[in-house]
Parts: structure tokens; C-alpha cells; sequence
């Protein structure tokens, strides 16, 4: 019963962000602990490439959870854990990686973490934007070439 509502939980939250069914598949393992009653550890699997998918994996997963204690509000006793698996077809080229330069780059702080005190003058906080915006360009044209267009027109639904 729990891995159906583990499915539909799962459905549940693509639909309502729009991510096609058969990106992400889960898989409902047996787990135990010390200290716990033995319980389900839930690993996504990631069947389609998408670079948007694993930007907001920490956002998909928080979301998903939330709608599982929602619908059972138990389940923080027996969930215990989420896993990411990639499960890709061979005919799935993943992108490459970038050069080890790119790694070493000042992160951006979340702002939760960012000093509340000091505000960036306009002309840094305008060139970590753009260097935001190139960066994530050059991930969508990479995902692009490599996927070709996300978008395509909309057709009609045959009757």
C-alpha cells in the first residue's frame, strides 16, 4: 500500500510542476536502521536528461515529500530516505564537463547565508547577474545541441 501511495505521490507532484511522467520513475526499497522500525527508502530515477530537472532536484524532492506527509501524515516514521539514481537509455548522450576552471569560481550564497549588512554596489551585483545568466545560458545551449529545441509549436489533439 505505501509503494502505491509512494507512485502516486510521485505522479502527483510532476503533474503539478509539469514534468512529464516519464522523466522520473521511483523505486520503493525495503530499509532498516538501528533504533527504528524497518521502513521504505524511496530512490528517483532519473530516466530522461534534462538540465532543468537537475538544477531543481533539491526543490522536486523537498516538494514530493511534503505532498507524501501531507497525504500520510505517518510517513516521517516509516520514510527513511530520498536516493537519485540515473536510469538513462544508452542512446542518451550525457553533456560533457566543463573545464576544471569553471569548478573553482566563487559560488553564489544562497541568500539565506549572505551577509545582511554589507549589500553589493549595483555594478557587482549587475556583473554576478551576468555571469549568472552566461553561465545558465551556456547550459541551455549545451542542453540544446546535445537534446535538441525544448520547445516546439503546439499542435492540435487529434479527435
Amino acid at each position: 500500500m505505501r509503494k502505491e501511495l509512494l507512485r502516486l505521490v510521485l505522479r502527483e507532484t510532476l503533474n503539478r510542476n509539469g514534468i512529464p511522467l516519464a522523466w522520473i520513475g521511483a523505486d520503493a526499497l525495503a530499509a532498516t536502521s538501528r533504533g527504528r522500525e524497518p521502513g521504505i527508502h524511496v530512490r528517483l530515477m532519473v530516466r530522461h536528461l534534462d538540465s532543468r530537472v537537475m538544477v531543481h532536484a533539491a526543490a522536486l524532492q523537498h516538494d514530493f515529500e511534503t505532498r507524501l506527509l501531507a497525504m500520510d501524515p505517518l510517513a516521517a516514521g516509516w520514510l527513511m530516505g530520498v536516493s537519485w539514481q540515473f536510469d538513462l537509455p544508452d542512446s542518451q548522450a550525457s553533456p560533457t564537463l566543463p573545464h576544471p576552471d569553471s569548478w573553482a569560481a566563487a559560488p553564489v550564497q544562497p541568500a539565506a547565508q549572505a551577509e545582511p549588512a554589507r549589500a553589493p554596489s549595483s555594478a557587482q551585483a549587475r556583473a554576478e547577474l551576468e555571469q549568472l545568466m552566461a553561465m545558465r545560458d551556456a547550459a541551455l545551449q549545451q542542453d540544446a545541441e546535445t537534446h535538441g529545441a525544448s520547445f516546439a509549436p503546439t499542435q492540435p489533439s487529434p479527435l
